[in-house]
């Protein structure tokens, strides 16, 4: 059920239903003070499965509700969801920029009324997806379950402390996977729990979120920072933690450095005006040219979005035009002309 990673901090696998990940990687840290509270880092989905397996963790390692902190790395379903929408009172922790990013979402779908409906249609126009895929996101797990209210909710701010009996953890800002995704790290034991800032085998989704934000090109910046701490355990949220750290921020260096070359040179093969969605469906996928034909549309959504912060960040950076029609994003290569009607 949990494992024990280091003196009193316990891994607990904590299952994603109908999601590619298989699992959550949780962390329960124990305070054995009578000064400072215990923690839980990340939850799961507010689903079934996840709640039966935390709840399990809870009673086997005898967390009690009242004496613990709960904090989400970031607002991914599958790291906050479930503490978002716990019917018990808790202390939960999140980012300031990702709960501010959530305020704003729910302050402007209010104001204008629109539903979570009408924002993954308007979403799947941007990225010039066929109609049919917005129904399908609408009902995939991650967006199943949400709730959206974050009174409860407490920000962190970058170099925020967290003593947690004979750990003190400072809060990171990684900003990239989501606009202010946190970790915490422990400087006297070199322990980072990084959340989805650096994973083994996989590369975390790093996705548009909008066009202010660059997603990519913080990303990238949040990644450089994690190179200067000094870190002998890393603790990740997803899949295996044995790996060199500093060899896979290397090699995700060279999967982005890649994946933005590959997306010029579709462009400009192509000569002219393409979709995210049409980028994303010729990009390498797996290393498998037929892959995109095997990923479901959920998939292809995911996928559409890195695509498209890969383009956002050329754009930025003057590499590649941008045009925007009937709220439709289109990218082509510098050298490439388009009519544009006078635009």
């Amino acid at each position: 059920m949990y494992q024990e990673v280091a003196e009193n901090i316990f891994l607990v696998k904590i299952p994603l239903p109908n999601s590619p990940l298989k699992f959550l990687n949780s962390y329960f840290i124990r305070s054995n003070h009578p000064d400072s509270k215990n923690m839980v880092i990340d939850g799961g989905f507010n689903h079934p499965d996840c709640k039966e397996a935390f709840e399990k963790a809870m009673d086997a390692l005898d967390f009690a509700y009242e004496n613990t902190n709960f904090v989400a790395t970031h607002l991914h379903g599958d790291h906050f969801a479930m503490f978002s929408a716990m019917d018990k009172e808790i202390t939960l922790f999140l980012g300031r920029l990702d709960l501010e990013y959530l305020e704003k979402k729910v302050e402007k779908n209010s104001a204008q009324e629109v539903d979570r409906s009408d924002e993954i249609s308007a979403t799947s126009a941007l990225f010039g997806m066929p109609e049919e895929y917005a129904e399908v996101v609408m009902r995939a797990q991650f967006m199943q379950n949400r709730n959206w209210q974050t009174e409860h909710i407490r920000a962190i701010e970058a170099g925020d402390k967290f003593v947690v009996g004979q750990y003190s953890f400072e809060a990171i800002l990684f900003k990239g996977h989501t606009p202010g995704h946190i970790a915490l790290y422990e400087n006297d034991k070199k322990i980072l729990i990084c959340g989805d800032h650096i994973l083994g085998k996989i590369s975390p989704n790093i996705t548009y979120w909008e066009s202010e934000l660059d997603s990519l090109g913080n990303y990238l910046e949040s990644l450089f920072f994690s190179k200067q701490l000094h870190v002998e355990k890393l603790l990740c949220g997803h899949r295996s933690n044995e790996f060199d750290m500093y060899q896979r921020i290397e090699e995700i260096f060279d999967h982005h450095t890649q994946r933005l070359g590959e997306v010029v040179d579709i462009l400009t093969a192509e000569s002219r005006k393409m979709t995210a969605f049409e980028v994303a469906s010729k990009m390498t996928w797996k290393v498998a040219e037929d892959m995109w034909s095997k990923y479901s549309k959920e998939q292809h959504w995911f996928a559409t979005g890195e695509a498209l912060a890969h383009l956002e960040y050329l754009f930025k950076r003057d590499k590649i035009k941008k045009y925007i029609d009937g709220g439709t994003y289109y990218y082509t290569a510098n050298e490439t002309t388009i009519d544009t009607g006078g635009e």
